[in-house]
């Protein structure tokens, strides 16, 4: 049985002495309630069973998550990096310097973070967030460090979805067209898709010439290449082929494919019909380093900067969701918001005017 001795320290004069896991153990406190309070709670968890010592909970929250990532049963190591990815840039600024202990006991600053601070990104990343924390605090009572948690149960509201949803950009990072000419010269003329199309780098691998319509002035965009290349599939959040999207094509792309063979626009090899999404980004890496395009865009990047430049210059955010193939238009303002004037203008002009300008100078 625990009891309650006086010392003599006069900021804490009441003390816990109990007996725990063969060891003598103690707690001052200020005031004799908080020291009746958990002389009630120590002994409960003593008979309980769930006692656990309480400088275990006082080990690092961040530390503890990062050591349950990499424990983590995870298909890929590419699936185990964005749990990383996650961590780092949601979880770790609002609970990673904190206790085990604390977190496990806070589950207004853990809803704060997954309900508010992370609202407005998708439901992905959102969901890993939870993941992780939840997961930490529940391996760690699974090892007797602490006793129990308060972080079960915890709803995440519907947001932007979509593999756009929840990134962030640099817009001064964005290639130039001159930088894409070079890119394009290594990748192929999937560079100018993603740029001019706005396409995911899946569905520019995938473009055959026959997609093109009336006469090279739009584009259907009904499937993507698999990563290994050897088959395509429906678009992202699109349940069949049937179920595709038209996008305004500008002049100056109609003219790189009007006189290319017919088939698929970026061929593989003997025995796969599109490329590799990894070799095709890997030769964007190398050849965006060698024009001089920051070593952290990436070909999602050119997506991105076709929005940007169309939401900039006044085309209006419906359309640019539909022609990015966004489910949801919350994604696009979400992303873009900080893109978007009121005057609306064609779309394609646009995109001529700007490579025009750039083929003059």
């Amino acid at each position: 049985m625990a009891s309650i001795i006086k010392g003599k320290n006069p900021d804490r004069p009441y003390t816990v002495r109990y007996r725990a896991d063969g060891k003598q153990r103690e707690k001052s406190f200020r005031t004799q309630q908080e020291a009746k309070d958990f002389r009630t709670a120590v002994e409960y968890d003593i008979r309980s069973g769930s006692f656990t010592d309480p400088k275990a909970s006082k080990g690092n929250f961040g530390q503890a998550c990062e050591t349950y990532i990499e424990r983590l049963a995870v298909g890929s190591e590419r699936s185990r990096e964005s749990y990383r990815s996650t961590y780092r840039k949601h979880v770790a600024p609002a609970l990673g310097g904190r206790t085990l202990g604390s977190v496990a006991a806070d589950r207004d600053a853990v809803s704060e973070l997954l309900c508010v601070t992370m609202a407005r990104l998708s439901i992905s990343p959102r969901r890993q967030a939870r993941m992780i924390i939840t997961g930490t605090v529940t391996e760690a009572v699974k090892a007797g460090i602490l006793p129990r948690h308060r972080l079960d149960g915890i709803e995440l509201a519907d947001g932007p979805s979509g593999d756009d949803a929840g990134e962030t950009f640099d817009a001064a990072l964005f290639p130039s067209l001159a930088q894409v000419q070079q890119i394009a010269d290594s990748a192929g003329i999937a560079a100018w898709l993603m740029r001019a199309c706005g396409l995911r780098i899946a569905e520019a691998l995938a473009v055959e010439k026959s997609d093109f319509l009336m006469g090279g002035k739009l584009l259907r965009v009904s499937r993507q290449a698999t990563r290994d290349g050897k088959s395509a599939v429906p678009c992202k959040k699109r349940k069949s082929t049937r179920d595709f999207r038209t996008v305004p094509v500008p002049a100056y792309l109609w003219a790189m494919v009007r006189d290319l063979p017919d088939g698929v626009l970026t061929p593989g090899n003997a025995d796969r019909k599109y490329q590799q999404y990894g070799a095709v980004a890997g030769r964007f890496a190398t050849a965006a380093k060698r024009a001089g395009v920051d070593t952290s865009v990436t070909p999602h990047w050119l997506r991105h900067a076709y929005a940007s430049e169309l939401l900039a210059a006044g085309v209006p955010v419906g359309d640019v969701s539909e022609w990015m193939g966004h489910k949801d238009i919350r994604t696009t303002h979400s992303v873009y918001r900080s893109m978007m004037p009121e005057a609306p203008v064609r779309a394609a002009s646009v995109l001529d005017d700007s490579y025009r300008a750039w083929h003059a100078a």
